[in-house]
């Protein structure tokens, strides 16, 4: 009741007005104004003219313009409110602890321990609202000494001097997302203690690649393969976009809570996040940490120049209608990206993103100092790049468990068919379109992958093999032709071995990398299913004009790696 009474007492802040309501409110008030001046003149004239006007007509202006100038007034009020919540908000964002954390704050008040939790988010000791005095000091002492430190010594450092830079990798426990983040891992171990956070489903992969793992968000697997993985092609449906998005602001707002208990008793010297991981940005911002983004799909950070991404595989305009055209579809995500902000600008503002883009136009969800672009530059279409993007060449890894061993060489040309991890809902209709061409082509030894790595592998035809896995840097150079959906890791083992490929783009990202793919001259690009066994036979018999081993050369073992790790060593100067 106390609480209630005193929400009561408190004035209601009154709601700035939107940026649109704010435009249309400026036009309005400009119309009124200009007229008010029209009428203003004509009083004048008939005055200087000493004609007589009618009462009722010179009452009627005067209230215009008072009405004019209040609403006028009003508007710039409106303006200034709307300016200082933004700053308040971006204060909060990066200083204030979160709600949850609040709690406990208020809860352990008269133990003394508020203060320095607190101060672990940058705030006063009067902004704490806890008095010091012996108590608290007394009990930083007992802290120290349980520590083996000094009382002056800072909370996160546990044993004095560390000997090697700490660095944390996050990721998703996706093949496409984990496997480079794992790539970046073992190229840095050497240097840092290296530790990857990212679910209870990635951790075995982690121990494989030799490294430390943590699993934040118990039982996220599920959620997560939920989402990514749904029994349909979600494209450019706004309603299943819309859902998809609420479900990952859910999943975010867990990993933002997970990520802010780990941050808040140890700081990392360097975070490097996966592009999908949002909320990495706002928790490095509010604990003072570094923080860099890892893309394996550099096609889709928005650059000026060239068509913009998920627009279904756009090649540059050639002529000026075609600048155009791209032009306007940059816009057009923008403006889709900033509408979706503003829908869900509430639960956003609490993860600390209030904002699409910088005032330099980059993404706010991407670092804005070091973007590793894990691609080539060659591949992608010219374009003006952000100043954070490094473009260091694909990372690639793959779980020691090969599986299957690949076919041994025959006189039959052998083909992999594959979709990658994701789109279950395609693949039985794939796998059914791929026996239709085995049986119509026996001399062909066609292989199909699932891409569950759990799974048993069951042989479907004599012709066509399907497998539950298979791994891609033992098998794709044992082939004389791909197939794939145009997923990252698929497309860049195939380039490695300098193999030629067709490739059929499902949803995502795919179809930009089909145009890239095309437009170099080392895939052939497919728009429907029926083109494949043409295709087939044109790589097959050599009569795509293809050049696979264009870029053999540039994706050379150990070459991204290396300039990953002189990116690191002069960041944290090591």
């Amino acid at each position: 009741m106390a609480r209630n009474a005193a929400a009561a007492r408190e004035p209601r802040q009154r709601p700035a007005i939107s940026r649109g309501a704010a435009r249309r409110f400026r036009r309005s008030a400009e119309r009124r104004y200009r007229t008010c001046a029209r009428a203003a003149a004509r009083i004048a004239a008939h005055a200087a003219a000493g004609r007589q006007l009618r009462p009722e007509l010179t009452r009627c202006a005067d209230r215009a313009v008072r009405r004019y100038a209040a609403r006028a007034s009003s508007h710039r009020r409106l303006r200034r409110r709307r300016a200082a919540l933004a700053a308040r908000r971006r204060r909060r964002a990066t200083t204030r602890p979160p709600r949850s954390h609040r709690r406990v704050v208020r809860a352990e008040r008269r133990t003394g321990a508020a203060h320095d939790r607190l101060r672990s988010h940058g705030l006063s000791r009067a902004a704490s609202g806890v008095r010091c005095g012996a108590r608290r000091r007394a009990r930083a002492a007992r802290l120290a000494a349980g520590r083996g430190m000094n009382a002056s010594a800072p909370l996160n450092d546990s044993s004095g001097a560390r000997d090697k830079p700490r660095i944390d990798l996050l990721a998703p426990p996706f093949a496409g997302h984990l496997h480079p983040i794992l790539a970046i891992g073992r190229a840095l171990r050497d240097i840092a203690d290296v530790e990857v956070v990212s679910t209870e489903g990635a951790q075995a992969r982690i121990r494989a690649a030799g490294l430390r793992g943590v699993a934040l968000v118990p039982g996220a697997d599920a959620a997560l393969r939920a989402l990514t993985d749904p029994p349909y092609a979600v494209g450019a449906n706004p309603l299943r976009l819309r859902a998809q998005f609420q479900q990952a602001l859910r999943l975010q707002t867990a990993f933002a809570a997970a990520l802010d208990a780990r941050y808040r008793e140890r700081r990392a010297d360097l975070l490097i996040a996966d592009f999908t991981l949002i909320v990495a940005g706002p928790i490095a911002a509010r604990y003072g940490m570094p923080w860099w983004t890892s893309h394996p799909s550099p096609c889709v950070i928005e650059a000026s120049g060239g068509p913009p991404a998920y627009v279904g595989g756009w090649t540059p305009g050639r002529n000026a209608f075609g600048r155009a055209r791209d032009a306007c579809a940059a816009q057009t995500v923008r403006l889709f990206k900033r509408g979706v902000h503003r829908l869900h600008r509430r639960a956003l503002s609490e993860l600390g993103l209030d904002r699409v883009y910088r005032d330099d136009g980059s993404e706010a969800a991407y670092s804005s100092e070091c973007i590793l672009a894990l691609g080539l530059r060659e591949l992608e279409f010219e374009r003006a790049w952000p100043d954070s993007v490094r473009f260091v060449g694909p990372l690639l890894w793959s779980p020691p468990d090969r599986g299957e061993p690949p076919p041994a060489a025959s006189d039959r040309p052998h083909v992999l068919a594959t979709l990658g991890t994701h789109l279950g809902w395609a693949k039985d209709r794939f796998a059914r379109t791929l026996r239709e061409i085995a049986r119509r082509n026996p001399h062909w030894r066609l292989h199909f992958s699932d891409g569950v790595h759990d799974g048993d592998a069951a042989a479907t035809h004599d012709a066509l093999h399907r497998h539950a896995w298979v791994d891609y840097p033992s098998w794709i150079p044992a082939m004389s032709a791909v197939a794939h959906h145009g997923g990252a890791g698929v497309m860049w083992e195939c380039l490695r071995a300098g193999v030629p490929s067709i490739v059929l783009p499902q949803d995502y990202d795919q179809f930009d990398h089909a145009a890239r793919l095309e437009a170099a001259g080392v895939a052939l690009r497919l728009r429907h299913p029926r083109e494949i066994e043409s295709a087939l036979q044109r790589v097959l018999r050599g009569e795509a004009g293809l050049r696979p081993a264009r870029f053999v050369d540039a994706l050379r073992p150990g070459m991204a790696e290396a300039r990953v790790v002189a990116l690191v060593r002069d960041r944290l100067g090591v």
